[in-house]
């Protein structure tokens, strides 16, 4: 019996980051969420993609930037980045999923590629608790740092200016800028002491970023985590709080009571947004309920100043925002940044709905009346004819 209960305790072990999900309806949401950037077969060639920097994932290849294995992430891997994003970059936080919703999507990406079935279990490294960040560790690890090489591409000073900078390439053949460790909190895999030391023990997938290896002695991880200490150390300062702005003038210039600068249209020509009537503007566009969940002060800054989606770059390329207004509506998108509609604006839209329908009833039916009125008219003064 203890052998039975100890083979279960060791699968349940093995597989303890699997995720339960289910890929047709992952496959849904990832048309619905996913394919502007990653394109709709996952090959990272969305309609987006020209824009973006850092380019979108190719799925297909199977190699991931964050995993905690040396190869491919686990299901936990992905879920946590799906719901948390990629700080630096335009991959947003997906929180305003459901958890299921979220494990949807996990499995129709892990499905996008060969490499998860034929690898089988993944099984994630260990990683300890980290040691106190304490000024003889950080001493430690900025000898470490010249040891290792770090500085040849993240530089002396962290700044991501190393005399080898200019010439790194991703796996894609992309130019890739190595990170700048003086700016605070926007590591892509994370920003703490355990996420510097799995991005040391198996590297970042599809960059220069090499693998060390997971620790086998106590003065490898020791080493570890005198790194980890040091990079973070060199920011110095607090990430900058959000900028400032107004939601009234952002929802006016969002619903154009108040026009912008450049003359450009109001969002709400496109765009619609809980809170502003009974359809929340137009159906153009994407509803933007969620977009300050999803993208945040500065992923939204990132793109009401970049552009970077097709139809966007084209209608305002020639009229941007200025910085004012686009705190304004940053403001506006955080006040009404809510998981659904409130149900009064559900219920006046299936009244609408409703009214609606009756309405093109009744006119089909009108129309249709008349129609058969003047058939049967015509065919009665026929036969009189006759």
């Amino acid at each position: 019996m203890w052998i039975i209960l100890v083979s279960i305790g060791l699968a349940l072990s093995t597989n303890a980051d699997a995720i339960e999900g289910d890929v047709a309806r992952g496959k849904v949401l990832y048309k619905k969420e996913c394919t502007l950037c990653h394109g709709a077969a996952g090959k990272g060639d969305g309609p987006a993609a020209p824009f973006v920097v850092p380019k979108p994932r190719d799925f297909t290849k199977g190699i991931f930037k964050i995993r905690s294995t040396p190869f491919l992430p686990t299901d936990r891997d992905l879920f946590e980045t799906i719901s948390g994003g990629m700080p630096g970059t335009l991959m947003p936080s997906f929180t305003y999923l459901s958890v299921k919703e979220r494990q949807a999507l996990v499995a129709y990406v892990r499905s996008l590629s060969r490499k998860f079935e034929e690898a089988g279990p993944l099984e994630p490294i260990v990683i300890p608790e980290p040691p106190p960040r304490t000024t003889e560790l950080i001493a430690t690890g900025k000898q470490l740092y010249k040891d290792y090489g770090c500085m040849q591409c993240h530089g002396p000073e962290g700044k991501g200016d190393g005399p080898t900078a200019a010439t790194l390439t991703d796996d894609w053949g992309d130019t890739i800028l190595p990170y700048d460790f003086t700016i605070p909190g926007k590591m892509k895999g994370g920003s703490t002491m355990k996420n510097v030391y799995r991005a040391l023990a198996v590297g970042i997938g599809g960059t220069p970023m090499p693998a060390y290896g997971e620790p086998e002695t106590k003065e490898t991880e020791n080493a570890y985590w005198a790194l980890a200490a040091y990079v973070l150390s060199l920011t110095g300062k607090a990430p900058p709080g959000p900028p400032a702005g107004d939601s009234i003038i952002g929802k006016d210039l969002f619903t154009g009571r108040q026009r912008f600068k450049s003359g450009a249209a109001p969002c709400m020509a496109c765009h619609s947004v809980s809170g502003i009537g009974a359809l929340g503007g137009g159906v153009l566009g994407p509803d933007l309920t969620p977009a300050y969940a999803k993208f945040g002060d500065e992923g939204l800054a990132t793109i009401l100043t970049e552009l970077p989606f097709p139809t966007m770059r084209a209608v305002l390329s020639e009229d941007p925002f200025t910085p004012d207004e686009q705190s304004h509506v940053i403001r506006f998108f955080q006040a009404a940044s809510v998981t659904q509609r409130p149900p009064e604006v559900v219920g006046r839209l299936a009244g609408l709905a409703l009214g609606g329908a009756v309405i093109v009833l009744l006119l089909t039916h009108v129309l249709w009346r008349g129609r058969l009125t003047g058939v049967r008219r015509s065919i009665v003064e026929q036969q009189s004819e006759d």
